[in-house]
């Protein structure tokens, strides 16, 4: 996490080691911006990726993931 301030790395890094659910949410969040600032990919790569990490989140037991990746489902359905 290039954003986070220094001093505050190892705090940060002491919290996600104690609460594993915000680890993960944080870690997904990443990967799916990652996911849409990707540039250099086609719509149908953009379109996999984004079933892949659809499935991950809801594989995940994250109840705030699974449901946010039905919502995400919906609007790429419709």
């Amino acid at each position: 996490d290039d954003k986070v301030p220094a001093k505050y790395k190892a705090k940060v890094e002491q919290v996600r080691a104690q609460h594993p659910t915000l680890a993960k949410m944080h870690a997904m969040r990443e990967e799916l911006r990652q996911l849409w600032s990707n540039t250099t990919v086609t719509r149908e790569q953009l379109a996999k990726d984004l079933q892949a990490w659809c499935r991950r989140a809801e594989e995940s037991g994250i109840a705030a993931l699974r449901d946010y990746s039905i919502r995400l489902r919906a609007v790429q359905a419709a």
